[in-house]
């Protein structure tokens, strides 16, 4: 806007009286010991198993997982696509 076009601020003024707040919690889970040996093959087929089991889990959910943070670029042509804006 051009300052000729601004109209001016109208109407009463009235104290404003804000309260902030803020809190902050950290808490310790049990934490299991971790490992110190290498697995079995045995151990090691069960987290394989358990990982499929997962897999299976998220596709038959149709869970789409993603890492990172927000996207750093967006598309060129159309940025207003909903992927850009979810």
């Amino acid at each position: 806007p051009t300052p000729s076009s601004a109209a001016p601020i109208s109407g009463g003024v009235d104290k404003c009286v804000v309260e902030f707040g803020h809190e902050m919690a950290v808490t310790r889970i049990y934490e299991s010991p971790r490992v110190t040996k290498p697995y079995t093959e045995a151990q090691w087929a069960e987290v394989l198993k358990l990982g499929e089991q997962v897999d299976r889990d998220l596709a038959a959910g149709d869970v789409r997982l993603t890492m990172g943070g927000e996207p750093t670029f967006v598309a060129v042509d159309d940025r207003d696509a909903p992927e850009w804006n979810t």
